[in-house]
């Protein structure tokens, strides 16, 4: 049975209260300053050209991942095509150096017009003036909110103004060689499976032991999203208190989260972040069949697929409850543009029914816009998609928000790197984390 994604802002609204409170992040501040540039725009609708987007203008547009260059660069020959006189520059920087980037043009006077942007740092870039408000473009009908969830509508609103276009929906999911299931005759991944199932797995395909092993059961990765969160959520544990003044990472809940995720590197079934950091896990270890599963991603299934035809992908195993966490990436353009009113016109035709359509066409990630989810689990047969529907409408947990941007949760992963790593120590490791966040304060 296929689901309506248009359920996820009213379940993600449900289920936020396990963890850190939703929005507690979206305090009072300073209203955003790019109003009256936003008003300008009103009237250009759906990628056409307004009366004063005639002269010949190139814009930049800010990403950060490579897997979606195809996607990205079709989406900007649609909009040239029906708006010649705009010429759009994609500009991908890796996700290890894109918030630095972004975050140092912004404050420097120097940044991308268009931009991918996350629901952690909205709050900051919007109270401070760096977005141009977008609410002018959703009164006039430009921006067709209702044909999105509500939650995404609200995580990218600052004091009752949109700031940046929903542009996908994802979530995470156990992806699994079923060539390296079969020749150790181990059945596999399927809804019912629990941690202690996952762990039994990954010591049946581990061959060797630590760096050395010729094959790991499982790879642990750093990432905030993609490894930690989920196993954080099914546990029932915590990042914030709902102050968002202190870390609960060291709190039993979180703290076995992260034990039991250690262990896959203590006894040698995960490759270490040495290994990892020479031999990207989802690059080169997992669809090289050196790894036999990972948690990752609803926006990698076509890379990984065509990779590695026998990778596919199931739910994530159950902890305590049955959940994941679900985000999804928006739009923003930069409040110091010398186009904003082509940039703004760009974000339309992104988030509108032709653009979404292309992205969904694509594979590259699930489109937030309703009536999209069809065409996307179409694009790779072969894997299981529905797996991402069902955890996005069902299990789904809004990823949990804590103090405004990401230095937090990149503290999270620097400890994490230094501790899963040969030379590390995962000794009292819920208390490194919980220091290293509450630092960051």
């Amino acid at each position: 049975m296929k689901r309506d994604l248009h359920d996820l802002g009213r379940h993600v609204a449900k289920l936020g209260s396990r963890g850190a409170s939703r929005r507690a992040v979206l305090r009072a501040g300073v209203a955003g300053g790019a109003t009256a540039t936003a008003a300008s725009l009103t009237g250009s609708r759906h990628g056409q050209r307004s009366a004063r987007a005639q002269d010949a203008v190139t814009i930049s547009y800010g990403y950060w991942d490579v897997t979606q260059e195809a996607a990205v660069e079709a989406q900007i020959a649609a909009f040239q095509e029906a708006n010649p006189n705009i010429t759009v520059s994609a500009q991908v920087t890796p996700w290890a150096d894109y918030w630095t980037k972004l975050q140092t043009g912004v404050a420097g006077g120097e940044s991308w017009d268009v931009f991918w942007l996350n629901t952690a740092n909205l709050p900051v870039f919007a109270s401070q003036d760096g977005l141009v408000n977008l609410q002018p473009l959703v009164d006039d009908g430009s921006i067709e909110v209702d044909a999105f969830p509500a939650s995404l509508i609200e995580a990218y609103s600052y004091e009752g103004s949109l700031y940046a276009a929903s542009r996908d929906v994802d979530t995470i999911g156990l992806y699994y060689n079923s060539e390296l299931f079969d020749t150790a005759g181990i059945d596999y991944p399927n809804d019912e499976w629990t941690w202690e199932d996952l762990r039994s797995a990954a010591e049946a395909l581990t061959i060797g032991s630590g760096d050395s092993a010729e094959q790991w059961g499982f790879a642990v990765t750093t990432s905030f999203y993609e490894s930690l969160t989920g196993f954080i959520l099914q546990n029932e544990g915590r990042y914030w208190n709902d102050e968002l003044t202190e870390s609960q990472l060291a709190e039993p809940a979180a703290a076995e989260a992260i034990n039991y995720l250690s262990s896959f590197i203590d006894d040698g079934l995960s490759p270490s972040t040495d290994v990892q950091l020479t031999n990207n896990p989802f690059e080169t270890l997992f669809p090289a069949g050196r790894v036999a599963m990972i948690t990752g991603g609803s926006w990698r299934p076509k890379p990984l697929y065509e990779a590695n035809p026998a990778i596919n992908v199931a739910l994530l195993p159950i902890g305590k409850i049955r959940a994941a966490p679900t985000h999804g990436l928006g739009h923003a353009v930069w409040s110091g543009s010398q186009h904003p009113e082509e940039a703004s016109q760009f974000v339309v035709f992104l988030t509108s029914a032709e653009g979404e359509q292309i992205l969904a066409d694509s594979g590259a990630t699930l489109p937030s816009r309703e009536g999209m989810a069809e065409t996307w689990l179409s694009t790779v047969p072969e894997v299981d998609l529905e797996v991402f529907i069902e955890t996005v409408t069902e299990y789904a947990v809004a990823i949990p928000n804590g103090p405004d941007g990401s230095e937090w949760s990149s503290a999270i992963v620097e400890t994490l790197t230094t501790a899963w790593g040969s030379g590390g120590s995962t000794e009292d490791l819920p208390q490194q984390l919980a220091d290293a966040a509450n630092a960051t304060l």
